[in-house]
């Protein structure tokens, strides 16, 4: 029995990789292998062979640039679901943080979810992200609808919605069902928002007093927090294996998560790498944890260095408020004039005291465990440009002593 060969249905255009021409009607195709790793016929406009080439590589580039993606009716609710539940994966592992999964699915329900999320993914275009900005700069917050004068979202708000839109995307982006993120697009007209604070720099003589007016129970967690420069949840993690008395070094390995009413607080990873450091103990404090470690009744090495009387590591808003806010108040440091002092400007003090003293950027941007020594520069941007005309002045100063005194 004879078989019936297939008649092709086109020919390879010679010395032109990915070129067709259909036997039929002489129409130019493109032939490739797409994102989705399936084999695509695309019929060309092309009318000759010039402009065949021209739009062959048009495609091919899309597809190089990941925008050639598979159809699909996903909603941005469906993809961020798929998202939040690949997340919980990581808090699960300690990878991430629950508190960031809480924050991005708040973010999420409240904003984005009603009525935006129901969209199909890849439907949404860069003026329809612009168009959902406008309306969240136009919000008021749940709690002033019924106020007299409600208050609109902070653009701190705003932002975080589209942190939490823009990262749903990079995830949709990763997995190939949209082939760009539209809320990078978005930069130029993204809200500006800053911090509602300056930071506090504390001066030396400031530092003295509220150690000396602190609560006894919480003067010695006031000095590490001054002394390291390290956060609040760092601090109050501390474990007395952490403290090497023999090298006088302070071993930062862990952060305290915050207490709530159905979980206790424990233990977690530092946010990133960095966040694991080292840090000398000056005498001074290393004399005061000795003294402490001696006099506490939980002083093994998984006991945490701060704790209460049943040996449970301490509530930061009882530290906040019994501890730093009775020793401010007794400074004389928190007056009307003055923002209240808080944890963070305590770290921020040593950290600015630091770059006063003369260390390099790596060595102040490992001191506060920042991932990127980029990150230090720009938030204390102020303190290096202070002190590199500080320094141009000094190195001008030598150069024209030196001259003088060869003349």
């Amino acid at each position: 029995m004879s078989v019936k060969q297939a008649t092709p249905k086109r020919a390879r255009v010679d010395g032109v990789p990915n070129l067709y021409k259909r036997l039929a009607d002489a129409k130019y195709e493109a032939g490739y292998t797409g994102c989705d790793g399936k084999w695509h016929i695309k019929t060309l406009a092309a009318r000759n062979l010039t402009e065949a080439k021209a739009e062959l590589r048009q495609v091919l580039g899309k597809r190089d640039q990941r925008q050639d993606v598979a159809p699909t009716r996903l909603t941005l609710n469906e993809v961020a679901d798929e998202f939040f539940q690949g997340f919980e994966s990581k808090v699960d592992r300690g990878e991430r943080s629950p508190s960031t999964l809480t924050n991005y699915r708040m973010r999420w329900d409240t904003h984005i979810r009603p009525t935006f999320g129901r969209k199909q993914i890849q439907s949404v275009r860069v003026s329809d992200v612009s168009r959902l900005m406008a309306e969240l700069r136009r919000k008021t917050k749940s709690s002033a609808k019924n106020s007299d004068e409600p208050e609109l979202l902070s653009n701190w708000s705003v932002l975080g919605v589209l942190q939490v839109l823009g990262t749903v995307f990079d995830f949709a982006v990763r997995h190939e069902y949209v082939a760009s993120n539209p809320v990078q697009a978005l930069r130029g007209e993204k809200p500006q928002a800053k911090n509602k604070t300056e930071a506090r720099i504390l001066e030396a003589h400031e530092v003295r007093a509220l150690l000396d007016s602190a609560p006894e129970k919480y003067r010695l967690l006031l000095m590490v927090t001054a002394y390291t420069g390290l956060r609040q949840s760092e601090v109050l993690g501390l474990r007395w294996q952490d403290v090497d008395f023999e090298n006088s070094v302070l071993h930062v390995r862990h952060q305290l998560s915050r207490a709530k009413a159905d979980e206790p607080a424990k233990l977690k990873p530092l946010k990133t790498r960095a966040g694991e450091r080292w840090i000398e103990l000056a005498p001074e404090l290393s004399r005061e944890l000795a003294k402490h470690s001696l006099a506490s009744s939980f002083s093994h090495e998984d006991d945490f260095v701060f704790t209460t009387d049943s040996g449970k590591p301490l509530y930061y808003r009882n530290v906040s408020a019994r501890g730093l806010d009775k020793a401010a108040d007794r400074a004389g440091l928190n007056r009307e004039s003055v923002q209240k002092l808080s944890f963070h400007d305590l770290r921020h003090t040593a950290i600015t005291h630091l770059i006063r003293s003369g260390a390099d950027p790596a060595q102040v941007s490992r001191f506060a465990g920042h991932s990127k020594v980029s990150t230090t520069l720009d938030l204390y941007v102020g303190e290096w440009e202070k002190r590199r005309a500080n320094d141009s002045g000094t190195r001008l100063a030598a150069i024209y002593s030196a001259d003088a005194a060869n003349a």
